[in-house]
């Protein structure tokens, strides 16, 4: 695996980031991007989830879903948040889906899942050779 590809569910214009912000703060089951929420506290990322990304054997890329769309338009219609793996071959493959997302309530559950798909991950690729 060449790579990891974080994708959050967000745009990135004033309004939409105002709008965000009062939604993180006033109603936060309402807020579009549970990826967001559970690892980003008031303004940055949270230092336990960007500690974990730093131990991951593999370089970590982050999109909001419109720069990912381009990048990658077979993925335009996606549900996102979501999580990618980008192979050697440039092939993007879904790690981890919106709702296993939406299923985690804290940042210990994300990274404890994350972990299991990635060791998952790793067990097929090492059976393929």
């Amino acid at each position: 695996m060449k790579e990891i590809i974080l994708v959050y569910n967000e745009t990135l214009n004033p309004i939409s980031l105002v709008e965000n912000i009062i939604t993180r703060y006033t109603d936060p089951s309402k807020y579009s991007c549970n990826l967001c929420h559970i690892t980003y506290g008031h303004i940055k990322m949270k230092n336990i989830w960007k500690e974990y990304l730093a131990s991951v054997e593999c370089k970590t890329e982050v999109y909001l879903k419109k720069s990912f769309s381009k990048k990658y338009p077979k993925f335009k219609n996606y549900l996102y948040p979501a999580i990618f793996t980008l192979d050697d071959n440039d092939n993007v493959k879904l790690l981890i889906s919106e709702s296993e997302i939406k299923d985690c309530s804290e940042i210990e559950m994300l990274i404890a899942l994350m972990k299991n798909k990635l060791a998952d991950f790793h067990s097929r690729e090492a059976s393929k050779k």
